[in-house]
């Protein structure tokens, strides 16, 4: 399902949101397309979201009600739902000239464009379907923070890649003038996934999931 959505914001901005999300999309296997995707939505209940996995890891940001505001311009849908290859929004967010100005970012048919500047690009859309991650992947997420827990006497271990991509996001949305928001870790548990927040004010929120590997004690 796709729709019109047009969001403008600062390059620099739009340029952090993918940065931060993209990293989860899957690279190699394009044997789900909707897995080489970040998934933008736009919906009464969670706002706009951008979400990217590989179902190893899952990276999603969640604007704030004000940023929203802001960024959706008039006559954009109340709900979208759409899938932008994750290589074009990477690769856009590696121009030089994406650093500075106004970018807009607009979702309408089959089709994907970021104007900026004098530049445009235009991508086609991703066919298939996004996983449920909240009902399936996040296996029953929770919202209470501080809970550092292990229930199994299974030893846990991270893919060390997916870890580093992960503390890159949560440092990247973190940054601020001030003091960096914090990664609030809310579940360490052999059985599901690893689950941290990063709420900055100015811009939202940053769920981070990461699954682990489980081996025996003692396994090398």
């Amino acid at each position: 399902m796709s729709a019109v959505l047009t969001l403008t914001m600062p390059a620099r901005d739009l340029r952090r949101v993918v940065k931060t999300v993209a990293p989860a999309a899957e690279r190699y296997d394009d044997s789900r397309p909707a897995l080489n995707a970040v998934s933008i939505t736009r919906d009464p209940t969670n706002g706009v979201e951008f979400t990217a996995t590989d179902l190893f890891r899952l990276h999603t940001v969640q604007l704030a009600d004000h940023v929203e505001r802001a960024w959706v311009q008039d006559g954009s849908a109340d709900t979208c739902a759409a899938l932008v290859p994750a290589w074009w929004l990477r690769r856009w967010a590696r121009e030089r000239t994406a650093e500075s100005g106004s970018a807009t970012l607009t979702i309408h048919g089959d089709r994907a464009s970021i104007a900026w500047g004098a530049e445009s690009r235009t991508t086609t859309l991703v066919t298939g379907d996004f996983p449920d991650w909240r009902g399936k992947l996040a296996g029953g997420l929770s919202d209470a923070e501080g809970e550092v827990s292990v229930t199994s006497p299974t030893a846990i271990g991270y893919n060390p890649r997916f870890l580093s991509a992960l503390m890159k996001a949560a440092a990247r949305w973190g940054a601020c003038a001030g003091t960096p928001n914090p990664l609030r870790v809310q579940r360490i548990d052999a059985t599901k996934p690893f689950q941290g927040t990063v709420v900055n004010p100015e811009f939202g929120r940053l769920l981070l999931l990461l699954m682990p590997v489980r081996f025996s004690d003692g396994a090398a």
